[in-house]
């Protein structure tokens, strides 16, 4: 979002200080920490350049290209010591979808899974994982932000399914190592309400384990977005255990934005019986 970690934290915003951080870091661990960012273009760090955006890469209409570029960002993240990218994203953009303008290549769904495909190639070839993003995707008709408020995902399966569905099965066939969710509902596969709200796909085992990991056949790691947006803390009633617990319970493997008590609250929930150890150990 346009920060510089220059202004944030001086030492960070070096690479031998970052590394030497990690390093650090790693040597309190038994497992090494994973090295991630949200960063689809560029670091916020000076002495990396920027890179063009997926808008202006789809414009040129060449798969070669997407591939290269993902190639530059992934030796780039890469050499400052980052190991897993939260990109492409899959969402098929639409004048209704705010929030893929600039961010996708494209409107075209088959020029779209083309240069996703590329780009994970280009990331893995960097040494980089890569994550399809936001599941289930944009129906091309709803305009809510689910960053603000509830949002839905209105089409049939069917309809889904021939588009958007399509792409992540694309994704997951051509091995995308994890996927990020979304915070729209999507009622055609889960109807389930509370207090007139259908439940969020991050929220939702039918959406993630029964369609995501079970139809689809998706075997990798399952990631929420930011939890602190308004759709998932609105359907718990800002109940912040609450939406923990749930996106676990969902088939969520990694939940993102949680504060210092998140692993208390699972800890808790799996002693009572309500998480079981197998989701756990999956």
């Amino acid at each position: 979002f346009g920060v510089n970690l220059e202004e944030v934290n001086p030492d960070l915003s070096k690479r031998d200080k970052w590394l030497e951080s990690i390093k650090v870091v790693n040597s309190k661990l038994k497992v090494p920490i994973i090295r991630v960012t949200d960063c689809a273009t560029s670091l916020p760090v000076k002495e990396y350049g920027r890179v063009f955006d997926a808008m202006t890469t789809g414009a040129t209409g060449s798969v070669e290209l997407a591939y290269e570029r993902a190639t530059l960002i992934g030796r780039m993240f890469r050499h400052y010591g980052l190991n897993w990218l939260w990109s492409p994203i899959c969402d098929i953009a639409s004048r209704n979808n705010i929030g893929s303008m600039g961010r996708t290549f494209t409107d075209d769904p088959e020029m779209l899974l083309a240069m996703n495909i590329a780009t994970m190639k280009g990331l893995h070839d960097a040494g980089i994982g890569a994550t399809a993003k936001h599941f289930p995707g944009s129906d091309g008709i709803e305009y809510r932000d689910s960053h603000f408020s509830e949002a839905k995902t209105l089409c049939t399966k069917e309809e889904w399914m021939k588009d958007q569905g399509r792409m992540f099965q694309g994704m997951i066939d051509a091995g995308v190592d994890a996927i990020m969710t979304d915070h729209s509902s999507f009622p055609a596969i889960d109807n389930t309400m509370r207090k007139g709200r259908y439940v969020p796909a991050t929220l939702s085992y039918k959406v993630l384990t029964e369609l995501l990991k079970g139809e689809m056949g998706f075997k990798g790691v399952v990631i929420t977005d930011d939890v602190w947006m308004r759709s998932v803390l609105t359907y718990c009633d800002d109940d912040r255990a609450r939406v923990y617990i749930e996106a676990i319970k969902a088939g969520n493997d990694i939940v993102l934005g949680v504060l210092q008590d998140y692993i208390d609250i699972i800890e808790d929930a799996v002693n009572r019986g309500e998480i079981s150890m197998e989701r756990i150990d999956d």
